[in-house]
């Protein structure tokens, strides 16, 4: 079994857990796994490969979000639909924008889709009539990543030996996100208002953003870590409401979500159940950090005051979670029960995941056993390790923009970066 994963990526310093779904293909399967990262350009002879499974990327997905009429339906992205093998498609952000993406799918023929969507929200999203999809899986939006594990096996420390109490970044998202998107920030807000003598490092601000295997260490210095559900409670199949909040906002910038909600959006809060578990929890697993999260279900896998301190969404137990937070013992006892229970038995790992993916695939089509040409596969390949050489001019305009974007992230300039750039 041979499979291609096409994805999009320029920046220098991305996301560790973005690095590690990319990375995750190669590392836990078997099969030979090839590459195909489209920010340099799509190659004609791409036409002519056949695979047994070709996976579309969240990140090529991503697309999407800027001017993505136009870079999601083009003659390149079209010579993509031309390569041979059973597809699937692994969105993320599926909240706005999911008619665009619905006409992609039907366009490519996407035969599986991955989705972190329940079962009850498949037809409302993606109807059969317009994506011609058939097979949904639900997935989490991460896993569990082995190689992390054995990283910080043996690096973690007691939590006596911890700097921080408790720690936590977000940014202030936009209220199109709904009620769960406000709640990604705004607990910070709330938490940075206690009076306390425990050590708090919480922020919004861009430019105290964690990115790579800083994000990790940072975890690990930090006894406690906030959190809440991934997703949001709003559903924006055309981005309407997204450009309609967007306008609101910027004409009341002091506005709260409800004036927001009522003046954009109003009734449709809750109007689809994408509320997940996040990378995050895991990493915090990982580094046996005790995590304090608002209430939520959390995909069943975590239970509260078993596997984390629980907040409650009016936050009208802060004064016991402060007291719980304060008690060292409680809380490693909670981070190493999370470690033993969701860690250890291995069964959320991205090896598990892509392994029963490729069972789910031979179960419903047979792949193909056609051979490509070695020697365009072994320029497949060259073009993934060197990048530059397929495509110098564009390779180096885009490693340009990558250390602009990383400096204007450090000196948060982020928001600026995203229109301007």
């Amino acid at each position: 079994m041979k499979i291609l994963v096409i994805y999009y990526n320029w920046e220098l310093n991305p996301r560790k857990t973005i690095i590690e779904n990319i990375k995750s293909f190669e590392k836990y399967l078997s099969c030979p796994v090839y590459y195909l990262n489209i920010a340099w350009g799509i190659p004609i002879w791409i036409e002519n490969l056949k695979f047994d499974v070709v996976i579309y990327h969240y990140t090529f997905l991503g697309l999407k979000w800027v001017d993505g009429e136009k870079k999601l339906f083009n003659p390149s992205i079209d010579r993509l639909a031309k390569i041979q093998g059973v597809k699937i498609a692994m969105p993320q952000d599926e909240y706005v924008f999911s008619n665009l993406l619905c006409s992609f799918f039907k366009r490519h023929k996407i035969d599986i889709l991955c989705t972190c969507f329940f079962s009850e929200d498949y037809e409302k999203v993606y109807p059969k009539d317009l994506t011609g999809i058939i097979h949904y899986m639900t997935v989490l939006p991460g896993y569990v990543d082995d190689e992390a594990v054995l990283n910080w096996k043996n690096k973690n420390s007691e939590h006596k030996f911890r700097k921080i109490d408790l720690g936590y970044r977000a940014r202030k998202n936009p209220y199109w996100l709904g009620k769960l998107g406000f709640y990604k920030w705004y607990i910070t807000e709330k938490f940075n208002q206690i009076k306390t003598d425990l050590r708090f490092d919480l922020s919004n601000d861009p430019k105290a953003v964690i990115t790579g295997e800083k994000w990790y260490k940072f975890l690990a210095s930090c006894r406690c870590v906030l959190g809440v559900e991934s997703g949001s409670s709003l559903l924006d199949p055309e981005g309407r409401i997204r450009l309609s909040v967007n306008n609101y906002e910027k004409n009341n910038p002091n506005s709260t979500f409800s004036m927001c909600e009522q003046a954009c959006f109003p009734g449709l809060d809750g109007n689809i159940n994408l509320s997940t578990v996040s990378p995050r929890h895991f990493e915090a697993c990982i580094t046996k950090t005790c995590q304090v999260l608002l209430e939520g279900k959390y995909a069943g896998i975590f239970i509260p005051e078993k596997h984390y301190i629980e907040v409650k969404k009016d936050f009208s137990n802060l004064d016991q979670v402060i007291e719980k937070i304060g008690n060292i013992e409680y809380c490693e006892r909670i981070a190493e029960q999370a470690y033993k229970d969701i860690i250890i038995p291995g069964n959320l790992t991205y090896k598990v995941f892509l392994n029963n993916l490729l069972d789910f695939v031979l179960s419903i089509k047979k792949t193909i056993s056609e051979e490509n040409n070695n020697k365009i596969m072994s320029k497949l390949k060259r073009r993934e390790k060197h990048p530059y050489l397929c495509s110098p001019f564009k390779y180096f305009m885009l490693l340009s923009k990558g250390y602009i974007k990383m400096n204007l992230v450090k000196y948060g300039l982020l928001e600026f970066f995203i229109k301007k750039v």
